[in-house]
């Protein structure tokens, strides 16, 4: 949550890991590609109200989740507009979207970039974040939007 850079040799930990700093603790994503030095937790998997999976029309798969309550736009999109913020599950960063202005919304959807999510990835990353089945996970088609 307040820095993002690219992979910079043995600074960078394998997925999973974790590097304390007197900054912050440093995360890798699930590739190993990219390096999140982060700060302080805003919202955990217990502010989540439920979470599915999508599958859009341009073959990317995404865990929608929707908070409770009014927290994520209390906690994060209002506070943080054009800030990075990591999304973090079992010591890998899943998802590090920009908040952009004007987003209000208690839903969100995370797009793991640059490396999109399979089918079957986006569904653990959902059951983890609710700690619920895989069998469980819903799973939905989403079509593009007319242009």
């Amino acid at each position: 949550m307040k820095l993002t850079f690219s992979n910079v040799g043995r600074l960078c930990p394998k997925p999973g890991a974790f590097v304390s700093t007197p900054a912050g603790a440093m995360f890798s994503d699930r590739t190993g590609t990219f390096c999140y030095l982060l700060g302080r937790v805003l919202l955990t998997g217990a502010d989540v109200h439920y979470a599915t999976v999508l599958d859009t029309s341009a073959s990317e798969w995404a865990v929608h989740l929707q908070f409770k309550d009014n927290e994520w736009v209390t906690k994060v999109a209002q506070p943080l507009v054009k800030k990075r913020v990591a999304v973090v599950l079992n010591g890998i960063v899943q998802a590090a979207p920009e908040i952009e202005p004007g987003f209000a919304a208690e839903d969100v959807d995370l797009i793991s970039s640059p490396f999109s999510y399979s089918r079957a990835e986006a569904i653990k990353v959902a059951a983890a974040i609710t700690g619920i089945a895989l069998s469980h996970v819903g799973v939905r088609s989403v079509d593009a939007p007319s242009r």
